[in-house]
């Protein structure tokens, strides 16, 4: 699969032909770094930074991260999570949210946290979801 780099901001990714950035789309203001293939959208946030030098989470605190900002969004009853540790750690949540699938993800690039999301018609699910796991487990960030 051929993949290219997409960069926005401080944040770069490695997408599949196909996935584009519309973050100029959205219309809205202080929208996140957003791509598009088709049938859902996928973004990517830059975290906060930390105080002092950076501290590796624990695969437990950053499958907790990911379920606390479910939450903050009102989602509730997780259908499944996962983390990895290849090619950085990431943890991942999804939810079924009305007809909707929502996927999060909390992403350590070793320096720096970026939280992701991936909303798609609930019928749609399993049309795009592997190549948001693909672009999402690419990212990097350039500050």
């Amino acid at each position: 699969m051929e993949l290219k780099d997409i960069t926005h901001g401080p944040l770069s990714v490695r997408a599949p032909a196909g996935w584009r950035d519309i973050t100029d789309e959205v219309g809205t203001e202080n929208v996140p770094f957003t791509l598009a293939r088709g049938l859902g959208a996928l973004q990517l946030s830059l975290g906060q930074p930390q105080s002092g030098p950076p501290r590796a989470p624990s695969e437990q605190e950053l499958l907790m991260m990911c379920l606390e900002i479910g939450r903050q969004r009102g989602l509730e009853a997780p259908l499944e999570h996962r983390v990895d540790q290849q090619p950085q750690l990431r943890a991942s949540v999804s939810y079924r949210a009305d007809d909707a699938f929502v996927r999060l993800w909390t992403v350590f690039t070793g320096k720096h946290f970026v939280a992701a999301s991936y909303v798609c018609d609930w019928q749609d699910r399993d049309a795009e979801v592997m190549e948001t796991e693909l672009v999402v487990s690419s990212v990097r960030v350039r500050v």
